[in-house]
């Protein structure tokens, strides 16, 4: 017996030294959040913060995601809801309870934290916190992330980039949708009736869908009928303006999102062109009120709905306000189509609202 048990180890000694030298070793795997956590969750707001900047709580309005700390400003469709599915889905490396955090970049003041809440956020003295993670370095050819569980020890190596998914302009909220019209507006799914673009001075236009007889096959078919408002009758608009103007409205982004502040109240009375947008069957109309330039030259357009004040380039505003020209006559009108050329991928050239 003996001499078997020396066979053995020999043997196993043997095996260990022969195995193919390109194995590695295998990393353990482990979720970032147990399930069955995870299911005893119901998040109803996340905080994204980063070092030397306030935080940025997003929670639902009318079942629609905003940052709720910067101007109730939109979150891009979709976005929120990913960010929390892929942190309760993620899988971690732990890298060892005796590691530095500092030497991953997770000091005590971490570059980003995420917090996950419950319905309490707003009411409860904690915040209502269920899951917050510290984030550090990241291995950006690998797609990794260093993280930490406050409380916990040890760092984990997380198969997610948060960096680069949460990144944004200083003093900017990640994940926000940067569309004049947000995608939320229902005017994008009920369609417009009427558009109206009101200058200073009193002139401006009345842009009007009009429904016309039913084809021979029963198919619906439309104007656009145009009318000045300081007077001169009413005629069709060049077939096709109409439709390239609406969809460069429905395109257009702004740069970033403003405060109150930022605005001169005297300006704030006195836009230089107003445009308002009625979506079939719905009121009141989603306006856009184009500001004289700021003192520092930067354009601004306030979005009556959400209250929300955006800078805008100053290619956007030559091109924001259309007159009664720009609709009739191809020659005078603005570069709406060479903008969306080159804002835009092809296939969503070949779309006209």
């Amino acid at each position: 017996m003996a001499v078997l048990a020396i066979l053995v180890v020999v043997l196993a000694f043997v095996r260990a030294k022969t195995a193919p030298s390109g194995t590695a070793p295998k990393v353990a795997v482990e979720p970032l959040v147990e399930p069955a956590v995870a299911e005893t969750w119901t998040v109803a707001a996340v905080t994204v913060s980063r070092r030397g900047t306030r935080p940025f709580l997003f929670g639902r309005q009318d079942g629609q995601w905003r940052c709720l700390t910067h101007a109730n400003a939109w979150v891009t469709e979709g976005a929120i809801d990913q960010l929390i599915a892929d942190l309760l889905n993620a899988q971690v490396s732990p890298r060892g309870r005796t590691a530095e955090p500092a030497r991953y970049g997770l000091t005590s003041v971490p570059e980003l934290r995420i917090e996950l809440h419950g319905p309490q956020v707003l009411a409860q003295p904690d915040r209502d916190v269920l899951f917050t993670l510290d984030v550090g370095d990241a291995l950006s050819a690998q797609g990794t992330n260093f993280v930490r569980i406050p409380g916990r020890d040890g760092v984990l190596a997380l198969e997610l980039d948060l960096v680069e998914r949460l990144a944004s302009e200083p003093g900017q909220p990640p994940l926000i949708e940067k569309l004049l019209i947000p995608t939320a507006w229902d005017g994008r799914t009920r369609g417009v009736d009427q558009v109206l673009v009101e200058r200073d001075g009193g002139t401006g236009i009345a842009l009007a869908r009009e429904r016309l007889p039913a084809g021979p096959d029963g198919e619906e078919a439309w104007r656009w009928r145009l009318e000045r408002l300081e007077g001169g009758g009413v005629r069709d608009a060049e077939e096709g303006l109409a439709g390239l103007y609406l969809t460069f409205l429905f395109r257009v982004e702004f740069e970033r999102l403003l405060e109150a502040r930022d605005v001169d109240p005297e300006l704030a009375l006195h836009p230089v062109a107003r445009i308002q947008l009625f979506a079939t069957g719905s009121e009141p109309p989603l306006e856009l009120a184009l500001l004289p330039p700021l003192a520092d030259g930067r354009r601004v357009v306030l979005q009556a709905k959400d209250r929300l004040v955006l800078e805008i380039t100053d290619e956007v505003a030559a091109l924001l306000a259309a007159t009664y020209e720009h609709l009739v006559d191809i020659e005078t009108t603005p570069a709406w189509d060479r903008w969306l050329r080159v804002q835009l991928p092809p296939d969503l050239m070949q779309e006209r609202r």
